[in-house]
């Protein structure tokens, strides 16, 4: 995999994107069952040659459920690094992305009782890259990433500027 070092370095010598995305997140509770939950991540991508790039992300999600049994809270931050392809023309491209992640998670149960973890796991994404004008994107984009035994799944807008 590519050290986020070498993505930055990189940068400023081969096209790119970065931004923001805004999504849902399927996430994998204690209790067994995947619940949406909003999702704000950071992104940034450093072509590889014509068809290939490399990128970065960061994302960060709550789930909080209240009730008269248990209240509920878990945050989830996740990091990742991929490689990946595009293929397509100017207007829209289909892109497939793969490579390792790292998630931390909280969560505090009746705002007494509180568990930290942390699991490294494989992220994937797929979707579309779609150029705004000379210097924007907006990519439409689907995925998930494991944390040990099981599995999140998002779908996430994101925009951004290319250079």
């Amino acid at each position: 995999m590519i050290p986020a070092a070498l993505l930055l370095a990189s940068a400023a010598l081969a096209q790119g994107a970065a931004g923001l995305g805004l999504g849902a997140l399927a996430l994998h509770t204690g209790s067994g069952e995947h619940r949406l939950a909003p999702a704000l991540s950071g992104w940034g991508r450093v072509a590889l040659g014509q068809a290939c790039h490399a990128e970065a992300e960061l994302g960060l999600a709550r789930h909080a459920e209240g009730g008269p049994t248990v209240p509920f809270d878990e945050r989830w931050t996740r990091g990742a690094l991929g490689v990946g392809c595009s293929t397509g023309t100017r207007a829209a491209r289909v892109a497939a992305s793969l490579g390792p992640a790292l998630t931390w998670r909280r969560t505090t149960i009746d705002g007494r009782w509180t568990a930290r973890a942390l699991g490294a796991g494989v992220r994937w994404r797929g979707g579309f890259l779609v150029p705004l004008g000379e210097h924007g994107e907006l990519d439409v984009l689907a995925g998930g990433a494991s944390r040990g035994p099981v599995f999140d799944f998002d779908l996430t807008v994101q925009g951004g500027a290319r250079w």
